[in-house]
């Protein structure tokens, strides 16, 4: 309790100025009850390398003093204890009874995980059943200041261990609930949260990223504790929250605050992983290769090594001369790219392809290339000389060397890794971000960290110089002294709109004390924390996007001229900046020949910012610090009470330590790095990035804010007395990186002896890469009759790791739920299983043959949803695989209704639909629902939209009194980037407001179509052409809103135009790109090619006959083709005859099926005479193409492309078009016919391809 034992010093081994004592790792006391000593993380001597002198650092302890009591199993809750323990609480453990139901499992499940998460606490076994267990527990609640309970509801409030039991002993107590679905959700309120179940439910399970669909796995399995980890590292940022708000209504003199919050395991995975369920409308120039290929024809599903190829260059694998892959992350910065060739020793080769610079700011209509050297594709037309030339220089050294070079040339790359060979590099030990223990054992560092930089100049007693402005403390609402501390009002938002992020624009001086006092208690946590957020790509913004949930004040501040393209800056950050307010500026500090400049400057508008703000947050290295004049001794030299959150790549908490500590790098380079792309593709062979975009990104955000929140912390409890304040003047630095992060998303594999995870990562069944589906047997996912996929969920461990008697029973469960799963049992279960523990290899064959068996009896017959009843009933856990598209239709719901109310039916997935969203569209994304309380309190959600970049330069330039005018004027600031809020896309202002998005419930689908992939697309483009750049005749693109599609007057009742519907009857999906059918029935443009591609001859709603059978198609092409050789000989009726024999035309919007290349924005989707589905449109000729036969660009055709009527007829999934020359067409599998020109030969000029992915049924005439 003494101040020696807040902050151990950093010296040169020795104690701080304080005579703190040297804290014993590892120690142990073998007292009675199961009881151990916490031991206290090891301090390090971190050296930040800056032109700045420092005296060495101090780490400091925010939670010191504060007792954490620890109520859980498992990973989520104890390793949200060890994050906090990591911080400097007195973590104490409740375990238990050895005997007990579940603790044996938990015993045999990576005991060295559970060893690991134990290490620095007290254990504390209590029955909790019993009414002695009781009472000790409530001693423990009594004496705590937070508990944390990783139970179930219904366990929870069984034990007497839920909010209101542990307030009604201890009314100050912050109370923290973990469980693995939200509370309120019956939905899931008797599905017990295993990881695996957790995993399977969410959605995250199936699709799992571009490379597997392409590799037609519709369905994969990680072995990472995603849940886990990000839940566990959001409550313990919410409980540092909730602790900054008790500290300051102790200062104001209250108390009994009974503080609380709920984070469900599911909705923290969904907010970590936010980027990859998004959906939005944009123009296919920000789609990649692989998105594009998702949508081409091909025969079959691509291989690892096609798929490769289809990366960037600058976003790619290269194997070195030592065959170790290296993986290199510079797409959307010149800089970084422009490093990377030099690096490479390929300049003059580049220079000599002429990849063009990109404009990727450019206002829709501009002509400048898009794609090239900084933008986020170099193009098709580049890619693959490009890639040619970078692959051929990576195999001239070897991997480690290009690591060093990149790594100091400032581009972020580095070499492959299996987990052991991370764990065991010189960096990681250096760094302090893994410690060993004795024996020999590792556990990850912390995964946030708050450090103090001793200062020189700035007074004394950490007070400023007389000159100095008045230090500004954080949080609070009052000083010591009970006075109101002077804050500087901000003006209100334009419109009367209230401020992002929950800003009081009011100012103190008209609110009474009795008001501020409430105004504190009520409020969100953080209110009144301002934030000044310099960040970029995704971690970094996350910071500020996740204090601006509790409330603070987040302004983010970009340079005038933008360094990433619009995928990083405007994509990433439609969730990296929620809630703030954005501001183009320009922080550089003057130049030497610019000092004595009397005009106004960026930098000193932005030192007035930093006068007023609390947080300063960046993602960086120190010497970018150094150049940008952001080090703690430039920042306090401004504003002494300032905090800097510092986010790096590879930083641990031995600050300034390690061989990488100055490099760059990205959340891929961190996955390649800590084995993370090793263990998900299989090995060092076949590396594969994980699924989902952000693995560790958001999650490492919030990490972040952790350690921002604390350092927050540490200034109130000293404002208070309750940590002490330090002798000398000193400067708070919160730090986080993604290294440590992202040791947390493999917090098990990270855990044990050096030979233990050896043997792991050689037999582990989860290194199969794409053919991976689970763990066992028994924890595994299987496809059922009908093509929908289950988890089961049996056992946690094999058969083979299980007690003789529990095996059996588990197996006789499983049995007595179908016959088929009898006959599988008796097919796949060993004798081994019934009388002796198998060796490894012979488990590994058993477990195989029980695998297969049950694949075949899942697959013999019934859906997911049957097996998971008939399973269900026969007590064995299995949950339905979900999908982020199937969860996105069922739970979408207007921003506004965001809830995370604990008093309410709230459910675990919410997705808001943002309507007319600036970017000129309609946006859905995951809530920000990942932390709960009764009634909201303490939150500041939902958050307003990320706004367009610059949108507020004017508004916060005059609050600080600075002339905007003569900034913008000088380039020292700017009020925009680009006219439009995403650049190449319609502004909010010039297009329709858009219509709800889909949100039928699953149970609504079509079962009769069982074949249909009815998954939502979560990217959704425009379809303009990009092929322009790779010599194909640019072709303008459609893109009418659907509200504004110029509808025919029908002739008869029946031919009339239905009323566009919001979504398709088939998939229940938007109904973003309608299909008009003879009937009047309109689907999406998906499922009509695929109803065509399977042969349906009606409609899928009400069977009326159609154009959807091929067979018919190919008549009626043939029909069409002879009437237009005739037209071509000089006939009165070609296309305009057929056209004129088709009945009105019924309503249709501006494209037709997905794929197509349209001509003119005329189009209308017309039904025959005969019922048959026919798109129509007046189309001038391609352009680079002439009306006369011999003249203009041919593009190597003997015949120019000349529709001589006024009506160009299209029939299903038809466009003209010009492709490489062929003799003939497939219509069908069985039906070949040729093409024939004007004087009766064959046509080598046109030809049908098909357009449908693996439907050679569907053709489009190019």
């Amino acid at each position: 309790g003494s101040p020696s034992g807040v902050m151990a010093g950093h010296g040169d081994g020795s104690d701080s100025a304080d005579d703190a004592p040297a804290q014993d790792q590892g120690q142990r006391d073998g007292a009675a009850g199961g009881q151990r000593m916490r031991c206290e993380r090891p301090r390090h001597t971190p050296v930040l390398g800056s032109h700045v002198h420092r005296e060495p650092l101090l780490n400091v302890l925010p939670f010191h003093g504060l007792h954490v009591l620890e109520i859980g199993s498992y990973l989520a809750a104890p390793l949200a204890c060890t994050h906090l323990s990591d911080l400097g609480a007195k973590v104490t453990s409740v375990q238990r009874p050895a005997g007990s139901r579940g603790a044996r499992t938990e015993d045999r499940w990576r005991p060295e995980t559970a060893e690991a998460l134990s290490t620095g606490k007290t254990l504390v076994t209590l029955d909790l059943k019993t009414e002695e267990g009781q009472q000790r527990l409530a001693e423990l609640i009594r004496s705590a200041d937070v508990v944390v309970v990783g139970f179930s509801t219904a366990a929870m409030s069984r034990l007497g261990i839920d909010r209101e039991s542990c307030h009604a002993l201890n009314p100050d107590l912050v109370h923290a609930h973990m469980p693995g679905f939200a509370s309120t959700d019956a939905e899931f309120a008797e599905l017990e949260a295993w990881e695996a179940t957790i995993l399977a439910a969410s959605g995250v399970l199936t699709g799992m990223g571009l490379n597997r669909q392409l590799a037609g796995k519709a369905a994969s399995y990680t072995p990472l504790p995603l849940a886990s980890a990000y839940a566990s590292i959001t409550a313990a940022l919410a409980i540092t929250a909730a602790l900054c708000r008790r500290e300051a209504a102790r200062a104001a003199g209250e108390s009994g605050l009974k503080l609380h919050m709920e984070v469900p395991l599911a909705s923290a995975l969904l907010d970590a992983l936010v980027h990859n369920s998004l959906q939005y409308e944009v123009p296919s120039i920000y789609r990649s290769r692989r998105q594009r290929a998702l949508g081409d024809p091909r025969p079959a599903p691509l291989d690892y090594f096609e798929t490769l190829d289809l990366t960037d260059p600058f976003y790619s694998h290269y194997a070195c001369s030592d065959a170790r892959p290296f993986y290199i992350v510079a797409p959307c910065h010149l800089r970084h790219q422009k490093n990377a060739i030099q690096v490479l020793g390929i300049e003059q080769q580049v220079k000599a392809l002429g990849v063009p610079l990109a404009a990727t700011y450019g206002d829709a209509g501009h002509t400048a290339p898009r794609h090239g050297l900084g933008a986020g594709q170099v193009g098709d037309a580049w890619a693959a000389p490009l890639r040619a030339l970078i692959r051929r220089a990576f195999l001239t050294r070897p991997s480690y060397e290009w690591e060093a070079r990149f790594g100091a040339a400032g581009v972020p790359g580095t070499a492959h890794r299996t987990t052991v060979e991370w764990l065991d590099s010189p960096h990681v030990r250096e760094s302090g971000l893994v410690r060993e223990e004795p024996g020999g054992r590792l556990r990850p560092g912390a995964v946030a960290w708050v450090v103090e930089e001793e200062l020189r100049g700035t007074g004394q007693a950490g007070r400023p110089p007389p000159n100095a402005p008045p230090m500004k403390r954080a949080v609070s609402c009052n000083d010591s002294t009970g006075a109101r501390r002077p804050t500087a009002p901000l003006p209100k938002p334009v419109g009367g709109q209230p401020a992002p992020g929950g800003m009081d624009t009011t100012a103190p001086e008209a609110r009474d004390h009795d008001e501020r006092c409430r105004l504190g208690r009520t409020g969100p946590w953080l209110s009144g924390l301002s934030v000044l957020d310099l960040a970029n790509v995704i971690a970094g913004p996350t910071i500020g996007a996740m204090l601006a949930r509790f409330g603070a004040d987040v302004i983010k501040i970009d340079p005038p001229r933008p360094t990433y393209s619009p995928e990083v800056t405007v994509l990433y950050g439609l969730a990296a900046n929620a809630g703030k307010r954005s501001v183009l500026l320009d922080v550089r500090p003057p130049s030497a020949d610019s000092t004595g400049d009397s005009e106004p400057s960026g930098r000193a508008a932005f030192e007035q910012l930093v006068r007023r703000a609390d947080v300063v947050v960046y993602n960086g290295t120190v010497d970018a610090l150094a150049r940008l004049g952001l080090t703690p001794a430039d920042l306090t030299q401004i504003n002494p009470g300032v905090i800097l959150s510092r986010f790096d790549a590879y930083g641990g908490p031995n600050e300034g330590k390690g061989a990488r500590a100055n490099h760059l790098g990205y959340d891929d380079n961190l996955q390649a790095a800590l084995g993370i792309m090793e263990r998900f593709g299989g090995g060092l062979g076949r590396v594969e990035e994980h699924a989902h975009v952000g693995t560790i990104d958001v999650a490492a955000g919030v990490g972040g804010a952790l350690a921002t929140a604390a350092a927050v912390l540490v200034r109130e409890r000293r404002r208070s007395g309750a940590l002490p304040t330090p002798a000398r003047p000193t400067a708070l630095v919160a730090r986080a990186s993604l290294a440590s992060v992202g040791q947390m998303v493999q917090y098990p594999f990270c855990c044990g002896t050096r030979a233990a995870l050896t043997l792991e990562g050689a037999t582990s069944r989860t290194r199969l890469g794409p053919e991976c589906e689970g763990e066992h047997a028994l924890l595994h996912c299987y496809k059922a009759a009908d093509g929908s996929w289950l988890m089961l969920t049996a056992t946690l461990l094999p058969l083979s790791k299980l007690p003789a008697a529990e095996a059996a029973a588990t197996l006789h469960k499983l049995a007595a739920a179908a016959p088929a799963l009898r006959a599988a049992v008796a097919a796949g279960e060993a004798p081994s299983v019934r009388f002796s523990p198998p060796v490894l290899a012979e488990a590994s064959a058993e477990d195989d043959r029980l695998c297969a068996a049950l694949r075949r009896a899942f697959g013999s017959s019934g859906s997911a949803s049957w097996w998971v009843q008939q399973l269900g009933a026969a007590g064995v856990r299995a949950v339905k695989l979900a999908s982020f598209g199937g969860l996105r239709e069922a739970c979408t719901k207007p921003a506004a209704e965001c809830n995370v109310d604990l008093s309410s039916d709230a459910k675990t997935f919410q997705f808001l639909w943002h309507q007319g969203h600036a970017m000129g569209g309609d946006l859905v994304m995951f809530a920000p629902c990942s932390v709960r309380t009764c009634g909201g309190e303490g939150l500041m959600v939902p958050l307003h939209d990320a706004p367009r970049y610059g949108e507020h330069t004017v508004q916060v330039l005059r609050s600080v009194g600075a002339d905007w005018r003569a900034l913008v004027a000088r380039k020292q600031a700017a009020t925009l980037w680009c006219s439009s809020y995403l650049p190449g896309a319609a502004s909010a202002d010039s297009s329709a407001a858009g219509r709800p998005l889909g949100k039928a419930a699953a149970s609504k689908r079509a079962s009769s179509h069982p074949h249909l992939d009815v998954s939502a697309v979560d990217l959704v483009a425009s379809h303009s052409d990009v092929r322009a750049e790779t010599g194909i005749p640019a072709i303008t693109a459609v893109a009418l809103d659907v509200k504004t599609c110029g509808l025919s007057e029908p002739t008869s009742p029946r031919a009339g135009p239905a009323p566009p519907p919001d979504s398709c009857p088939i998939c229940l999906d938007l109904m973003i790109r309608p299909v008009g059918l003879a009937c009047s029935h309109q689907l999406c443009a998906d499922c009509a090619t695929k109803c065509s591609s399977a042969g349906l001859a009606s409609c899928p709603v009400c069977r009326h006959p159609q154009l959807l059978d091929p067979a018919v198609l190919a008549r009626r092409s043939q029909a069409w083709r002879a009437a237009y050789s005739g037209w071509r000989r000089g006939a009165p009726t070609g296309s305009q005859g057929e056209f004129g024999s088709i009945n009105a035309p019924a309503a249709a919007t501006a494209e037709t099926l997905r794929g197509k290349r349209l001509v003119d924005s005329q189009v209308s989707c017309a039904p025959s005479a005969a019922g048959d589905l026919a798109i129509c449109k007046k189309a001038p000729p391609p352009p680079g193409f002439t009306t006369a036969k011999g003249g203009g660009d041919q593009r190597g055709s003997s015949d120019a492309f000349k529709p001589r009527g006024p009506d160009h007829l299209l029939l299903d999934g038809f466009v003209g078009m010009l492709s490489k020359p062929k003799r003939s067409f497939h219509v069908s599998a069985s039906q070949r016919m040729p093409l024939q020109d004007s004087d009766g030969g064959h046509n080598s000029d046109f030809s049908l391809a098909p357009t449908c992915p693996g439907s050679p049924e569907q053709h489009e005439l190019v």
